[in-house]
This record gives C-alpha cells, sequence and structure tokens, in this order.
C-alpha cells in the first residue's frame, strides 16, 4: 500500500528548536513530511496548497483568515522581551520619521507589527524590503533595520547600531499585550 505523506511546516530558527525537539528525533509519524523554512516561505506555501499543517505568521492568517483553519491555544508569542525580533537602528524609534527602515524578507508579523508601532506614534518613516543579514553592512545603506529570527540572535547588532529595540518588549509596553509572532 502507498501511503501519501501529509506535509507539515517548521520555522527553521534556532529558536524554534524546543518546539520541534520530539519530532525532529525519531517522533515524527511515518505518514507525516516535515518541511522546514522561514515564516514568510512558509506563509506561500501553505497558501499554494504544498503544507497542509504549519505555523504561519500572525499578520498573514489575520489576513487570510477565511481560508485557514486555527489551531485553539497554539502559537508563539511573548509578553515581553524576546530579542529575536528587533529593530536595530541608529536613531531612536521616535526619530525615525522620513528615516530609511529595511525589513527582512523572511517576516510578515514582525513588519505589520512595526508598521502598527510607527503608526501608533506618529513616526512616518521610508519602508524597504531586502537583505538585513549582514550586520556590519547594513548601517551603510538604511537608518534602521527590522532583524528576525537567527539573524537577530547570533549577530552583535548593538555593536554596529546605537539602539537596539526588542519588539517583544515595544508591544508589551505600548499595548499590555502579547506579541504574537505565529499561529498554527
Amino acid at each position: 500500500m502507498n501511503e501519501k505523506k501529509v506535509t507539515i511546516g517548521k520555522i527553521s530558527y534556532i529558536n524554534d528548536a524546543p518546539v520541534y525537539f520530539g519530532l525532529d528525533h525519531g517522533l515524527l509519524p511515518s505518514w507525516l513530511k516535515m518541511v522546514s523554512d522561514v515564516p514568510a516561505v512558509l506563509n506561500q506555501k501553505i497558501k499554494n496548497g504544498q503544507i497542509k499543517i504549519s505555523p504561519v505568521s500572525a499578520a498573514f492568517y489575520a489576513m487570510n483568515h477565511g481560508e485557514l483553519l486555527l489551531l485553539p491555544d497554539l502559537s508563539i508569542s511573548c509578553n515581553g522581551r524576546v530579542m529575536s525580533v528587533i529593530l536595530a537602528s541608529n536613531y531612536a524609534i521616535d526619530d525615525l520619521d522620513g528615516k530609511k527602515v529595511m525589513f527582512s524578507q523572511e517576516s510578515a508579523s514582525a513588519a505589520a507589527f512595526l508598521k502598527m508601532i510607527f503608526c501608533k506614534k506618529k513616526v512616518f518613516p521610508i519602508f524597504e524590503v531586502g537583505p538585513v543579514n549582514n550586520y556590519q553592512q547594513i548601517s551603510n545603506f538604511v537608518d534602521a533595520a527590522l532583524v528576525i529570527g537567527d539573524t537577530a540572535l547570533i549577530h552583535p547588532w548593538d555593536q554596529t547600531f546605537e539602539y537596539c529595540i526588542d519588539l517583544g518588549q515595544l508591544w508589551y509596553e505600548m499595548t499590555q499585550l502579547p506579541f504574537v509572532f505565529a499561529v498554527w
């Protein structure tokens, strides 16, 4: 009998490793196939039907809630400092009006949250999407960069930029609500 496997998504960042530890170490049922990628790619793969179950960016879910089934009580979220989603900046956040802010191509939720934060603060930077993985060179091209996942966790952004603003902490201080990065 040729059993077709159900393909599921897995976020490829190191801080998500505990979520998948059991599945990565022998507990993945034979009827499942796991695909690892960054959140923005997983969003598209679930939308295109390439995977059936996956964490997706909270912003992606909100924009596509009519087409997706949300699994209850399961999210990647925080109530404060997390350091895996930061705004590395040469300026205080309130001083970025008219300045160039680059978003990672890997993010959907963090970019949406940051845009809401800027809007609430009445700060209107110029947004660009591009590669933000080289912490030593990016400050030559932009005034601030939204950095997520492994890139935020393993590089010393505070050695290149004057400010490293944790968006989980900033969001919680502004709203007293959790920052929800992803849902299943």
